[in-house]
């Protein structure tokens, strides 16, 4: 049940907020501080983390990030 959640969860944001060009300096796109600032559209380096790790986890892959 969780795996398909993660799965389900890491699908959506790769398709909608994923962003793997070189032009961009973050992966999670469209992250927010404080969604009721009129700007809240930045990017994280803590979402970039937490999807690359969750990828990781999901593929079995032995790479420690932290």
């Amino acid at each position: 049940m969780y795996i398909r959640a993660a799965v389900k969860i890491l699908k959506a944001i790769a398709e909608t907020r994923a962003d793997f060009t070189k032009d961009c300096d973050a992966i999670v796109q469209n992250c927010t501080g404080a969604y009721h600032d009129s700007r809240h559209h930045f990017t994280m380096v803590y979402a970039d983390y937490y999807f690359i790790e969750a990828l990781y986890k999901l593929t079995g892959t032995g790479i420690l990030l932290w």
